[in-house]
């Protein structure tokens, strides 16, 4: 028997709230969820509206879902969703079975498990990043503090790369699921201080025992005394000898990826289906 798979639109914003600007698509609108009877599970679905020919159509993206391995995942999720909407992006870490409509593309992601003592983690990372931060530790010029989320969306906006594209930029259009997740007690919301002048931010989202790391933004000094390799290390740190898996969630720029690299990650792989 397939999965019975529902959406609710419990949360719709309305799009008459945003101006027609002569722009492809409209910022990131709402937050819902895709619900699996049967089932406590429940997928977020962040949608946009996309213009085309005048006609405003929803386009859901999908995070990548973590489902139990076992779990009985299958074509009917992506049916229901393809009905609803013109375009969108699923991702999951497992496949899909039986479904042949799409091409399926395979994705790597990083993941660090912290279940060991930190010197231990710590011993594995390459020896570029082990310099840095023992100078971190040693210059105590940083620290790690609890923000808000008018905090972050100030930060974010005026400091994030312009390079990533203008559609994506919008952090205030994510508001609704980090509220949502620091209100559940489900996420982490932080900024990173460099001589009491806040130079890095970034959300965290707690998926079970698995850390996401989401939206970092860092300005110039940030970058120049290595805000984000300090804000990786303070978090594992703490949370060293539990059992959460710190997932680096993935990047397909080069760069990026070398960064994380430098940790000595795992590689895991996800599976992406777009129409």
């Amino acid at each position: 028997m397939k999965s019975a798979w529902q959406i609710s639109f419990s949360k719709e914003n309305s799009v008459s709230d945003f101006a027609f600007e002569d722009k492809k698509t409209l910022d990131l609108l709402s937050i819902h969820y895709a619900i699996l009877s049967n089932s406590n599970l429940k997928v977020p679905i962040a949608y946009r509206n996309f213009f085309l020919f005048k006609k405003a159509i929803r386009a859901p993206f999908i995070q990548r879902v973590n489902f139990p391995l076992d779990f009985p995942l299958d074509a009917s999720i992506l049916d229901v969703l393809q009905n609803s909407f013109r375009k969108g992006i699923f991702q999951s870490n497992i496949p899909i079975q039986g479904y042949h409509k799409l091409q399926e593309e395979v994705k790597p992601n990083f993941i660090l498990h912290l279940n060991s003592a930190y010197e231990s983690i710590f011993n594995n990372f390459k020896s570029d990043p082990r310099r840095v931060l023992r100078i971190i530790d040693k210059e105590k010029k940083f620290e790690l503090k609890d923000i808000d989320f008018h905090t972050f969306d100030l930060f974010a906006n005026q400091n994030i790369n312009l390079q990533i594209p203008k559609s994506y930029r919008a952090i205030s259009s994510f508001r609704i699921l980090i509220e949502d997740t620091l209100a559940n007690h489900k996420g982490l919301l932080k900024g990173v201080y460099f001589e009491e002048s806040l130079v890095a931010v970034c959300f965290f989202k707690w998926v079970g025992d698995r850390l996401q790391f989401l939206l970092p933004v860092v300005n110039a000094l940030g970058k120049k005394n290595y805000a984000t390799s300090f804000l990786l290390h303070t978090i594992w740190q703490e949370y060293a000898k539990t059992n959460t898996v710190f997932d680096f969630s993935g990047s397909t720029m080069p760069s990026i990826a070398k960064f994380m690299k430098d940790f000595s990650p795992e590689t895991e792989y996800y599976y992406s289906y777009s129409w």
